[in-house]
Order: C-alpha cells, then sequence, then structure tokens
C-alpha cells in the first residue's frame, strides 16, 4: 500500500484527505507545517507528498523547491494545494509535479495521483 504524507495545517483537511486516500487504497500520514514534514520523511519515504502552500509562516512554495532541489527526495512527487488558486500560478517553477485547487473533490484528486503514477513520477 503506498504511503502518501501531507501537509497541512488545517485539521479538517488532514482527517477529509486521509479518510479519501485511506478509502482508495493508500496509507495516509499527516503532520502540521514544516518540522512535521522534515520529521516523518526521517521514518519513512513516501511515494508522494500533498504540500499546502500557506502554513503558518512557511510557504510551501519554497519547500518544495528545497526538497526538490534535495538529491535525496528530488524524485518524490509533491502536488500542490492552496485555496488561494493565485498562489498556484507557476507551480511548474517550483519543481512540483502538479497542483490542486482547494476545494477539490475525490474524484479530481485520484485522477491527479493518477496523473503523476502515468508519467512515471
Amino acid at each position: 500500500m503506498p504511503k502518501i504524507l501531507v501537509v497541512d495545517d488545517s485539521p479538517d483537511l488532514l482527517n477529509v484527505l486521509s479518510w479519501i486516500l485511506q478509502k482508495n487504497g493508500f496509507q495516509c500520514i499527516t503532520t502540521y507545517y514544516r518540522e512535521g514534514m522534515f520529521s516523518q520523511l526521517e521514518k519513512f519515504i513516501p511515494a508522494m507528498i500533498f504540500l499546502d502552500i500557506k502554513l503558518g509562516d512557511d510557504d510551501g512554495r519554497t519547500i518544495c523547491k528545497l526538497f526538490k532541489s534535495n538529491p535525496q527526495t528530488k524524485d518524490i512527487p509533491v502536488i500542490l494545494c492552496s485555496g488561494d488558486h493565485s498562489l498556484l500560478e507557476n507551480f511548474e517553477s517550483y519543481h512540483a509535479d502538479a497542483c490542486l485547487k482547494k476545494p477539490f473533490d475525490t474524484s479530481t484528486i485520484l485522477r491527479t495521483i493518477e496523473g503523476i503514477v502515468q508519467k512515471g513520477g
């Protein structure tokens, strides 16, 4: 069962995404903020990461760029998420593999995951 790491500062969104992903055959690990993400990465390597852009004082785009510049983590697909759709413009420049506009539905999440899997990312 592939593990997906979800990083968001909203407990409600973490619960919903966790439920959706688990219902569709994924193991979901959730965490808040940047520190939680890097702490989880010390424990396991996820098949994919959902990363919110607005994480308290941190910017998920910057975290993604840093993450993708590391040779040990650069190949892990990252999906940037935000309710502020303007923040997702040019998401590729942060080396993200995809983006999701909040609010999103189950079919959009699964299509996005499938698109990354088909690309081999």
